[in-house]
């Protein structure tokens, strides 16, 4: 089955990845590789972003409307219907995402070094972020914590960790040099 509201199944317990999350992790990887690699498609993205970012929000506001705003835990057991609701759920997610980044690319220019520091850190928190937080996750289940306590607490801690380690572990190494390619000065 397939829970609404939680999109990518995942029963994942600990620092064990399952197979079928881990395939669409590394599905996104690869399309954020593509783009990485191939600079035209990005640009004709970018150029696009009002339409690609409407159409993301248009179906994923479709999927709150089939879904209800109850957050409704339950399986979703209809096939047509569980297909019909992964479309509309892909579809908005890669809107939105690929919507924003062109909405950023037209909106923020270089001359930011703080924007472009968090760019470059950015793909080292995407690569790390995963471990970190199933181990905090881990550790907060033990607190006894309120929801809206922990829960900016873990990505707060999570993104501290990341920088931390991109500025002293990555950053000026050769890990650095091979994630964000060589500096520009």
């Amino acid at each position: 089955g397939w829970y609404a509201w939680y999109g990518v199944p995942n029963q994942t317990i600990g620092l064990v990845i399952l197979p079928s999350v881990f395939f669409i992790f590394m599905m996104c990887f690869f399309v954020g590789w593509l783009l990485f690699i191939n600079n035209r498609l990005l640009q004709q993205s970018n150029k696009l972003w009002k339409w690609i970012l409407t159409l993301g929000l248009v179906a994923g506001a479709s999927v709150y409307i089939l879904l209800g705003a109850s957050s409704n835990l339950a399986m979703i057991e209809d096939g047509a219907y569980k297909a019909g609701i992964a479309v509309l759920y892909a579809g908005g997610l890669w809107g939105i995402t690929l919507g924003l980044m062109g909405f950023a690319s037209r909106v923020v220019r270089k001359g930011y070094q703080w924007i472009e520091y968090i760019t470059k850190a950015s793909y080292w928190t995407y690569l790390v972020h995963l471990p970190i937080s199933f181990g905090l996750h881990m550790v907060f289940a033990h607190l006894d914590l309120p929801s809206l306590i922990a829960i900016p607490a873990m990505v707060s801690i999570t993104i501290l960790i990341c920088f931390i380690t991109y500025e002293y572990l990555v950053r000026h190494t050769i890990v650095g040099r091979f994630i964000n390619g060589p500096r520009k000065r």
